[in-house]
């Protein structure tokens, strides 16, 4: 590409070029996921959306949502459904409000009824989509548009 008419004739271009190319070693999947979870505003990024879980197995459906309200409220619901075929059918519904709040890369949810639950929040790889995703104690959540509160 660069080849200079007498050996140590290298172009003034030349000389910048080469000595603006710089190469990083390669980054481990750990190293990639400790950078994307390190100083992350769980707050700002949470703030007015909603976390939604979903997973199928076995004819059990399972589809949690926790809507977060930009004013630190949030709504919670749980829908369980189970299939065996035309035998039998099962069912089941939750619900539940309060508040939420974070602290590092937790979420302290403050409920109604008293009581406190905290969970772990990461930002991890998921190969099988090539893309980032939002984790809830280790567990895939999809951050999506909020439509219940802002």
């Amino acid at each position: 590409m660069l080849v200079p008419q007498k050996q140590n004739m290298l172009p003034a271009v030349g000389k910048q070029f080469i000595n603006s190319v710089t190469f990083s070693a390669p980054k481990s999947e750990m190293q990639r996921q400790a950078e994307a979870n390190s100083e992350r505003d769980w707050a700002q990024e949470l703030r007015g959306r909603t976390l939604q879980y979903l997973s199928t197995d076995n004819g059990l459906s399972v589809k949690k949502l926790m809507n977060l309200c930009g004013d630190g409220t949030f709504s919670y619901s749980d829908r369980d459904n189970y299939s065996s075929g035309n035998d039998f059918n099962l069912h089941s519904s939750y619900g539940q409000s309060g508040r939420w709040q974070i602290s590092g890369d937790q979420i302290i949810l403050s409920w109604n009824d008293g009581s406190r639950t905290q969970h772990t929040l990461s930002r991890q790889y998921v190969p099988e989509f090539d893309e980032w995703g939002t984790f809830v104690d280790g567990q895939r959540w999809f951050n999506n548009r909020n439509r219940v509160c802002n």
